[in-house]
């Protein structure tokens, strides 16, 4: 089999410090990853020995199997971070990404996210507290995608193969063209936190993912000549506190 895999970025980057008190980054690249699979095999029975295997040597060619996919990921992205005297922190990102899992009408996606947070023993009225070594709030919010459901499923595809000694083809998937990008909504609130010189750490978090759109095999009519078609169906909550002490 052969398996080629092409993963191309481009990064830019700019920081600066204002004042020594403000503090500035950016970023911004584009990404494109791109797989290439192909594979062939193919079977024998009647061997002499069986220390001579090779298949061209076999009494009984009895199949010959092959397959080929491909897949491409193109991305666009772009981030800002601030912070002001390591105090008080705000960041933003965004992102469009191209996928060809899906139809040219819905191949497009764009996904943002956002955060902010508090370092409170940076605060002047903490340097009295001498058992704090780390007190953050921090939150944030922000969309993400999913495109993994395999290779041209949004297409009518045919299996190749042969009957007899013909060349024959058959319905493999059903067609989706409406087939889209699969969305997650995430937000979550949390505080970390350090005592004794940090020999106790942890953080505490409250967090709450919504996926809509989810991407999932329905089944379908066997009279249809198909069992499933992978469609975008319902919604999902995820969400709870989670608490973690490190010592």
């Amino acid at each position: 089999y052969q398996n080629a895999l092409i993963k191309w970025a481009n990064v830019i980057n700019y920081n600066k410090s204002f004042k020594a008190k403000h503090n500035l980054g950016l970023l911004a690249g584009t990404e494109l990853l791109k797989t290439d699979y192909e594979s062939m095999g193919a079977t024998g029975e009647g061997f002499t020995s069986k220390d001579l295997m090779q298949l061209g040597i076999a009494a009984i060619p009895t199949g010959v199997t092959g397959t080929k996919s491909q897949y491409a990921l193109f991305s666009l992205f772009g981030e800002a971070k601030y912070n002001f005297m390591s105090k008080y922190y705000l960041s933003g990102s965004v992102r469009r990404d191209g996928s060809t899992a899906f139809g040219p009408d819905n191949r497009y996606g764009t996904f943002w996210g956002a955060s902010a947070a508090w370092n409170l023993v940076n605060e002047s009225f903490m340097k009295s507290v001498k058992k704090i070594d780390q007190l953050k709030i921090r939150a944030s919010v922000g969309t993400s995608g999913n495109d993994r459901i395999g290779d041209f499923l949004f297409l009518s595809t045919y299996n190749l193969g042969s009957y007899g000694d013909l060349t024959s083809s058959f319905p493999a998937t059903p067609a989706n063209p409406l087939l889209k990008w699969e969305s997650n909504f995430n937000y979550n609130i949390g505080l970390d936190f350090g005592f004794f010189n940090n020999r106790l750490t942890g953080s505490v978090e409250y967090y709450n993912k919504k996926t809509s759109d989810l991407l999932f095999p329905v089944a379908l009519s066997y009279t249809s000549g198909f069992s499933s078609q992978t469609q975008n169906i319902g919604e999902m909550v995820n969400k709870g506190v989670e608490v973690e002490l490190r010592v």
